[in-house]
């Protein structure tokens, strides 16, 4: 019976010194994992959303005013820059199975678009918007008003 205690005893002993070789690891995994947070949310949705005044770019769609479509489809908007002028619209159609979010940073926010659905945005001032898909965060896309 004393041996098996004594078994024990060694036993218990080194897993709590297993135990305490995992905890460190464990502190640097959840540092890891907020430090990734951090950069995927707060450094990948952008600081600044608007650049005030017109700015060159990548002008995929443009319109010298009315309203410019942009498909959501395959949890992706297409175009992802457009073009228009001071006045004109954007219009945001998602064609995916999943409901979508479409946000202009620091201005407004679409509500959920079901699939088909459509939401339509005004640009009155001239600069530069980002705008991004709430839940999905790695979907981008800038307009460009003149």
């Amino acid at each position: 019976m004393a041996k098996t205690k004594k078994k024990v005893k060694k036993a218990n002993k080194k897993w709590s010194c297993n135990l305490k070789c995992v905890k460190p690891l464990l502190a640097v995994l959840a540092v890891v994992i907020v430090v990734a947070f951090t950069l995927i949310f707060v450094v990948g949705g952008g600081s600044s959303s608007i650049i005030p005044g017109p700015s060159g770019g990548d002008n995929n769609n443009t319109t010298p005013s009315g309203t410019v479509e942009v498909a959501i489809q395959n949890n992706a908007y297409s175009p992802v820059s457009v073009s228009i002028s001071a006045g004109g619209s954007v219009k945001w159609t998602n064609y995916d199975d999943r409901r979508h979010f479409v946000t202009i940073l620091d201005i407004t926010n679409s509500g959920a678009l079901q699939k088909g659905s459509s939401w339509t945005y005004t640009f009155g001032t001239p600069g530069t918007y980002q705008f991004r898909d709430d839940e999905l965060p790695y979907m981008t896309g800038t307009v460009i008003v003149s």
